[in-house]
């Protein structure tokens, strides 16, 4: 039996009937692009342990690799009971295809698992009766374990932690960069509006990390969650060592990460202002989204003194001067914030210690990294 109601184009271009299991509390959805033959083998891992309290979603992005892979995908789910595969008429957007997952889906809850990766669904069992009782939860961020043979690159081990409603904007919602091991409440988002939401800003402000997007308004709305369990394992990706990137262009060009940064402003924002809605008075305290927001400048002036600033150099860019530009963008995004009197000038003053830190932080490990780029002949 199968276990969502919804009728769908399908590789062939005809049409997929699934059908509802009310034995399943949620859905493990892999999202795909391109990745067939890595998928093709998890799948086929997979199904001798599939439970009906957790079927699998396959959801191909109209991938034009691996299509004789996906293929084989498609069979096995026609063949396989509690295992479902969906292929989009066109190429959606990584955005789209996150978005789709709030219609593909009929049960409460679903996991949203990248295509090289590995669910683990005995964990995801063990989740069940907690699932059950705690229906208010909006998302969970689980753990990431790693597999022998596999590099860590992804891998998170959070200390467990439930937030209440409002109080894990800057924490929680800023969390979780990898998509891997996030646990949607698809029926309690929808209730809220929270994906029609995303769906406004699919093509400007929240292209590149619509889920987070998600997480933050999620935060803002609902209780919230980090998982201890490790519900996903990290597996063998594609090569992605973004600290030894060379291209510029793309999503980690610095004009890419202040799009970025400000689309995430305006979401912290907009969180705030629908606490204001959700929260008691005495719930409600404006400085939370100030912290909120010295956090994001924290995660971003990171990324650009060491995630990205070899790229940033071998193209050319002083990367002093780079990250004094970023802390000052930082510090003009918001002056003109609500009540941004009360606070500017403490945000300004720890956005330069902390611009100060990162540099100092960033110039004891770029000659190793260069070193590193030399001897892979990059």
């Amino acid at each position: 039996m199968k276990f969502a109601k919804v009728v769908l184009a399908n590789i062939f271009g005809g049409h997929l009937s699934i059908k509802s299991d009310h034995a399943a509390i949620g859905t493990i959805c892999f999202i795909t692009y391109g990745r067939g033959k890595i998928l093709l083998e998890t799948v086929k891992e997979l199904i001798p342990d599939i439970a009906p309290e957790w079927p699998i979603l396959v959801v191909d992005n109209a991938s034009k690799r691996g299509v004789d892979e996906y293929l084989e995908i498609k069979k096995l789910a026609d063949a396989t009971q509690h295992f479902d595969y969906v292929r989009h008429k066109r190429n959606i957007g990584f955005q789209g295809n996150i978005g789709s997952l709030f219609e593909l889906v009929e049960t409460q809850f679903f996991l949203i698992v990248s295509d090289e990766d590995k669910p683990s669904i005995e964990t995801l069992l063990h989740m069940v009766p907690f699932l059950k009782e705690n229906r208010d939860i909006g998302a969970i961020l689980t753990s990431i374990g790693t597999v022998e043979g596999v590099k860590p690159s992804q891998q998170w081990l959070y200390k467990q932690q439930i937030f209440e409603k409002g109080d894990g904007i800057g924490l929680f919602g800023l969390s979780g960069n990898y998509i891997t091991g996030t646990i949607y409440n698809r029926l309690l988002l929808k209730k809220l509006n929270i994906p029609e939401r995303l769906k406004r800003h699919y093509y400007f402000s929240n292209r590149d990390y619509p889920h987070q997007y998600i997480n933050i308004l999620a935060a803002a709305n609902t209780r919230t969650m980090f998982s201890d369990k490790v519900a996903v394992f990290e597996g063998m990706p594609e090569t992605y060592e973004p600290e030894l990137f060379t291209e510029y262009f793309g999503n980690f060009s610095y004009g890419a990460r202040l799009d970025q940064f400000f689309a995430f402003r305006d979401a912290l924002v907009e969180a705030f202002d629908d606490c204001q809605n959700v929260c008691l008075p005495n719930e409600l305290n404006i400085s939370r989204v100030y912290e909120s927001y010295v956090t994001l400048c924290n995660k971003y002036q990171r990324i650009i003194y060491t995630t990205q600033g070899n790229m940033y150099i071998r193209n050319k860019l002083n990367l002093k001067i780079t990250g004094e530009s970023f802390a000052l963008f930082c510090i003009a995004a918001v002056d003109k914030l609500p009540y941004s009197k009360y606070f500017k000038d403490s945000v300004a003053e720890t956005i330069l210690a902390t611009n100060h830190r990162w540099l100092q932080e960033s110039s004891h490990d770029h000659s190793q990294r260069l070193k590193k780029f030399r001897k892979l002949g990059a």
